[in-house]
């Protein structure tokens, strides 16, 4: 009789093989996400990248730099979840592997989440170095205090997976709250007492914390939370590329969106006719797809970056500017529909299309028009030069959704 043969598991081939797995299914819904968001996010760059340097130069003297500093690193600092690829299935064929698994892949699965961390705890780093340099006194260097935050980093993440292998939930909440309060009190020592003071009490600090929770450690791999903590971070990375693309996984059509009937009547101006068929499909069209989040972002950031602006000139550009983009984002409301061949079933006349897109865009976009004026009102020297404006923002919007020649329809 033969015996048993032993159960072996490659821990590099497995993780390599779900890392890649994983990959692959988020990468076509990336791909849309980023398209939706690149043109928010370069504006929100360029616009805190103008505000932080004034922050800089501007700042009165005795301004808290290295306790905002503190305050910016701590998400990034303490927040340490660790993606492990667990499956339910995971926890029946692979509990006879346990030692094994806990000594090489969970092993791989921590140095993947530090190595991925820490390179976004180094960009944080990096964007607070310049505020944190103009604080006033002695301060750790660049690298001193890059390496103590790689350590600290390191120590809170091991401490996070001495949590998820816990099986009492009080305890896990206890050592969770200790190890965001630990990262804050470490930062804390760290940016603001002088470079060997706050070097040493840090490295005390996380020696006590890391012979606690060596005592907590248990041994035992606890599959449910592990099987747990993976669904949770995974539907997170699904529901946020969500936002802007369908996912398949999450549903199988489009998610309904219930629209407000006072907004959807205001922007169409909605009666029991057909010659309003067209006004309430793109309406719809519009709330529900994410030309309504791409608006709304272009507004609220112009708005914002108005706000901080003074004069004549720079607020008149950024104004023309957010009004032209917005614009341009509402154009392609009016592609909506174009090729259906449902358009040409129904009993309406073949114009009709076109100029209920036309009077719905012209709508929303004197609507933005309206908003992006409301900080002109305090950020120009007269209230004059900003009704000015208005009035030159919505014949703007008027030319640009009407006049056929220079219409935004006409290509």
């Amino acid at each position: 009789m033969k015996k048993p043969e032993r159960l072996t598991f490659d821990a590099r081939e497995t993780w390599g093989k779900r890392t890649k797995d994983f990959r692959l299914e988020i990468r076509p819904y990336v791909g849309y996400a980023l398209q939706s968001v690149s043109l928010f996010v370069l504006l929100l760059v360029l616009a805190g990248s103008f505000f932080y340097g004034k922050l800089l130069t501007q700042a009165p003297p005795g301004f808290p730099f290295r306790e905002i500093a503190a305050l910016v690193l701590l998400p990034f600092a303490a927040w340490s979840p660790i993606r492990t690829y667990i499956r339910e299935a995971d926890t029946v064929f692979w509990l006879p592997l346990e030692t094994e698994i806990a000594r090489h892949y969970m092993t791989r699965a921590v140095n993947a989440s530090f190595a991925v961390q820490a390179f976004g705890l180094l960009a944080a780093w990096l964007a607070v170095w310049p505020a944190f340099a103009f604080a006033d006194g002695d301060k750790p260097g660049f690298i001193h205090a890059l390496l103590v935050l790689l350590v600290l980093k390191r120590v809170l993440l091991q401490g996070h997976w001495t949590e998820l292998k816990l099986t009492i939930r009080s305890k896990r909440a206890l050592l969770a709250m200790l190890r965001w309060l630990l990262a804050g009190g470490c930062l804390y020592m760290l940016l603001t007492l002088s470079p060997p003071a706050g070097s040493l009490l840090v490295a005390a600090t996380l020696l006590i914390y890391f012979g606690l929770i060596h005592l907590l450690d248990e041994k035992k791999l606890h599959w449910l939370q592990l099987v747990e903590a993976e669904r949770r971070h995974r539907s997170l990375i699904l529901r946020l590329l969500n936002q802007f693309v369908d996912v398949a996984e999450l549903h199988g059509r489009p998610r309904p969106v219930h629209a407000p009937r006072k907004l959807i009547r205001g922007l169409a101006g909605l009666r029991f006719d057909a010659s309003h068929t067209y006004r309430f499909l793109y309406v719809h069209v519009w709330l529900r797809s994410e030309g309504f989040g791409m608006t709304l972002r272009l507004t609220v950031l112009g708005g914002l970056i108005i706000s901080f602006t003074k004069g004549v000139a720079a607020p008149a550009i950024v104004f023309l500017l957010f009004t032209t983009l917005t614009a341009l984002q509402l154009k392609e409301l009016a592609k909506a529909y174009r090729h259906s061949e449902w358009s040409f079933i129904y009993p309406l006349p073949p114009a009709l299309r076109a100029q209920s897109a036309q009077t719905v865009i012209r709508r929303i976009h004197a609507v933005t028009v309206a908003l992006l004026t409301v900080p002109l009102l305090w950020a120009m020297a007269a209230p004059y030069q900003a009704l000015l404006l208005l009035a030159l923002g919505l014949g703007l919007s008027y030319i640009w959704t009407t006049l056929p020649k220079n219409s935004i329809f006409s290509k």
